[in-house]
């Protein structure tokens, strides 16, 4: 209930009405309202330090362009075997080492998220349905008519990575608008 002098704030993201007291003690309002902009910048900084992907790229170097590169310039293959099999191994390594670092930043985010929804009670919406769906429906039809031919499976793959690239995107607009409006919640 709003009462003269107060300015209200939506209930649906956590703040609560301003006090009209003037004491020097702080009330449980303004406590409230520390305690989600430090957990919205909490949430923003962990955003903001997403791994680099030198890892990935070093391993793809390793795993890909190393070894095809070998096989083209040399004449025989079965002298270059263990050099090729040493780039493996390190690609494999390499790749390994960026999804730990990736997985672990996610999981920091994810979980000051679920802090900063339940705390300050902001929902983080949800992808449509349809694109992924549709991305499942393709990749099995491209599976199926693998036996009618090549060309059949490949427009199959082609529509789900079409489908993907769709719901890549959701979720990329999804994230940005998510830390925009924390942003601006934590700022006022």
């Amino acid at each position: 209930m709003v009462q003269v002098g107060e300015e209200p704030y939506p209930e649906s993201i956590g703040l609560p009405l301003r006090s009209t007291t003037w004491d020097s003690t702080p009330s449980s309002s303004t406590k409230s309202v520390k305690s989600f902009r430090n957990e919205a910048k909490n949430y923003l900084t962990i955003r903001s330090k997403k791994p680099k992907p030198w890892w990935l790229l070093l391993g793809l170097l390793f795993l890909i362009v190393f070894p095809f590169s070998i096989f083209i310039t040399s004449d025989d293959i079965f002298e270059v075997s263990a050099v090729c099999f040493i780039s493996f191994i390190l690609g494999f390594g390499f790749i390994l080492l960026s999804s730990l670092q990736y997985s672990s930043w996610w999981k920091l985010v994810k979980s000051a998220r679920e802090t900063l929804e339940t705390k300050s009670k902001i929902p983080f919406p949800d992808l449509p349905n349809l694109p992924q769906i549709l991305a499942l429906i393709s990749l099995l039809a491209g599976l199926i008519l693998q036996d009618l031919g090549g060309f059949f499976a490949l427009v199959g793959f082609f529509f789900c990575l079409v489908f993907s690239g769709i719901t890549a995107f959701y979720d990329y607009k999804r994230n940005i608008a998510y830390d925009r409006l924390i942003s601006d919640l934590a700022r006022k």
